[in-house]
Formats: C-alpha cells, sequence, structure tokens
C-alpha cells in the first residue's frame, strides 16, 4: 500500500509461504499493508522478531521505520 515498501514471496518445502518485505525510502514510521496472500492464513509469524501479524483475507498490516526489513512465515492453509 506504500510505494517505499518492496515485497517478494517464495514458497518453502514444507508449503509454508515466505514474505521479504524491505522499505527503502522515506523517514516517518508507516504503516504499510501486503496483499495477496492465501486468504485462508490466520496470520504471520515474523521471523526473528518474537511476534506475529494477523492476516485478514489475504492481507497483513505492519509498521515500517526507514530502512526497515520484515520477513514473515505463513504456513500452509
Amino acid at each position: 500500500s506504500d510505494r517505499s515498501v518492496r515485497a517478494i514471496s517464495r514458497r518453502g518445502r514444507n508449503g509454508e509461504l515466505w514474505v521479504i518485505a524491505a522499505r527503502d525510502s522515506g523517514d516517518d514510521p508507516i504503516e504499510a499493508t501486503i496483499a495477496g496472500l492465501p486468504a485462508g492464513a490466520a496470520g504471520a509469524a515474523v521471523y526473528t522478531e518474537g511476534r506475529s501479524v494477523p492476516l485478514t483475507g489475504g492481507v497483513l498490516a505492519d509498521s515500517f521505520e526507514r530502512w526497515a526489513v520484515h520477513v514473515y512465515r505463513i504456513p500452509p492453509s
């Protein structure tokens, strides 16, 4: 939802979906959404951050500081 955040996804061996999202510009923190994720998934674990974010209808929302990178793991539905 914000042009400063880019995301790519890859399937893991066990069917999980990995999403890597990075923010490449901007000064103030933003809330960005990433769409097109599995509609049946309830949430995504944020790799190495000890937290998770909910998914609603295949969309997740998360905050991004300047130069932030988040890696999400979405289990198979």
